[in-house]
């Protein structure tokens, strides 16, 4: 949080200083025999309050990175409308070295879980 600028202008100069997005990496997943890596991300964006001069990051969307084992992942899956406050956890089971399943589980409002 932004407080006591002494100006606008100084406060809009700090602001641009925070990144646009965060990035938090969920879990990261390597194939049985190391040649592939899967890395599940969680992607906040940057929300400025002009009028209470307030920077918060809300969640954006959920990132599958995928690529070759110990290389900088590229490749993604992009999901928008995923809401992550309600997941219990993600499970991930290599088929082989090539293929993954991608196991979501989220809670009812009765607190059972259930694979989405």
């Amino acid at each position: 949080m932004l407080s006591g600028c002494s100006s606008t202008a100084k406060w809009e100069e700090e602001v641009t200083d925070y990144a646009p997005y965060i990035v938090t990496s969920i879990t990261v997943s390597h194939s049985p025999n190391n040649i592939h890596t899967i890395d599940l991300q969680e992607m906040s964006s940057k929300v400025v309050d002009v009028k209470d001069r307030n920077v918060r990051y809300a969640y954006s969307s959920l990132r599958i990175y995928y690529g070759k084992y110990a290389s900088p992942l590229k490749n993604f899956k992009e999901f928008d409308d995923f809401d992550l406050d309600s997941l219990d956890r993600f499970d991930i089971t290599w088929l082989d070295d090539s293929i993954a399943e991608i196991g979501v589980y989220r809670f009812t409002e009765n607190r059972e879980r259930v694979v989405l």
